[in-house]
């Protein structure tokens, strides 16, 4: 740690870097450092963090608290980072590698040092997870490669696991449905071409959990704004899965999450509401407000604005994940109620 301290500067000055440091939880805290700053320090100046999963043999994107709990300071145990810097919104369907379906194991997501990765042309793209933030990131992604690189690009919309232990030549969820609903919302002039009867050899995946900093696409129906006044409506999502002891509020906070704004529709997204319905309620709602999820995905596309509240997952996290798009960051429910009556304005209504 402290050799990186002492590199700070020429660290955060070069734009282009890989480079891979032990994480040995144990000996950083005996020697008298944190583990947890460590990691903060490295993401400050400007890394993306992966690590490999022994277990899973996956590259893993480095998520602080979950790294810690996998590895925490009070057992000997360790682990290596993979570090690295580089590459813009504009390239990042050329900075990309992707890994065959079928791999034993993925190679490196993030080769900052490979601007010239080439996708083949057709490329069938798998999913990157079986959530609905994961296929909504992956229909995204999909066209944003066949937008910028002029390729034919196709999407397999059946997930197998991760590669390793976990994989299964029988799909273990199947997606299509959820791949075509999103494909209605989103305004593209010709759809992706969602395929199932291919041979999984020619299926490009992307590893999960990692930011996807891109230029995304539009929905059809768009925010209304407040031409007339106010919507006097609330979207909001607060049940995450992934990590859900994290990102989601405390039991004691969901009320006062629910009751902050008397006189407005509250509307909850996620099952059993459909895609198209929670856009068309987006579009005519004054705010979205939840948890790290892929209904703010849905909600970056529409264009309401956006409060994500991050609890107990780390802000400098959130904010690579979220940083380039148009959520208003909160760190917990009184946080997010103070920012939240003060951009709608209602001042003299009782706090709850």
């Amino acid at each position: 740690m402290a050799a990186v301290q002492g590199m700070k500067s020429l660290l955060r000055g070069r734009e282009r870097l890989s480079m891979i440091s032990e994480f040995w939880t144990f000996g950083l805290e005996r020697s008298g450092g944190s583990a947890a700053d460590y990691l903060h320090l490295l993401i400050e100046l400007g890394f993306r963090l992966s690590w490999m999963d022994d277990r899973t043999k996956r590259l893993m994107f480095a998520v602080p608290d979950e790294l810690l709990r996998t590895y925490p300071p009070q057992e000997d145990t360790y682990t290596n980072l993979f570090c690295t810097k580089g590459g813009t919104i504009r390239d990042a369907s050329s900075i990309l590698n992707g890994y065959r379906l079928t791999d034993p194991v993925p190679r490196w997501l993030h080769v900052a040092q490979e601007p010239c990765t080439q996708w083949s042309n057709p490329v069938t793209f798998g999913l990157i997870g079986p959530g609905f933030g994961d296929v909504w990131k992956s229909v995204q992604f999909a066209h944003y490669v066949r937008r910028t690189q002029k390729i034919a690009v196709r999407l397999y919309a059946r997930w197998h696991g991760w590669p390793g232990e976990d994989f299964s030549a029988r799909p273990l969820v199947d997606r299509v449905e959820l791949a075509r609903e999103i494909e209605e919302v989103l305004d593209v002039s010709t759809p992706l071409e969602i395929v199932t009867g291919i041979p999984l050899e020619e299926v490009t995946c992307l590893l999960g959990r990692w930011p996807m900093h891109f230029p995304q696409v539009p929905t059809r129906v768009r925010w209304r704004g407040w031409a007339h006044g106010l919507h006097r409506r609330l979207a909001y999502q607060l049940d995450g899965r992934w990590a859900a002891g994290d990102k989601n509020p405390p039991p004691e906070d969901v009320q006062r999450l629910l009751g902050w704004a008397p006189g407005f529709e509250l509307v909850r997204f996620g099952e059993p509401l459909s895609v198209r319905e929670c856009v068309e309620a987006a579009a005519e709602s004054d705010l979205f407000f939840g948890v790290d999820s892929g209904m703010l995905q849905l909600c970056y596309a529409v264009g309401v604005p956006v409060f994500l509240i991050g609890y107990r997952m780390s802000h400098l996290v959130l904010f690579a994940w979220h940083g380039d798009r148009h959520a208003v960051h909160c760190t917990d429910t009184a946080d997010f109620l103070a920012k939240a009556r003060l951009f709608l304005g209602l001042f003299d209504e009782p706090i709850c």
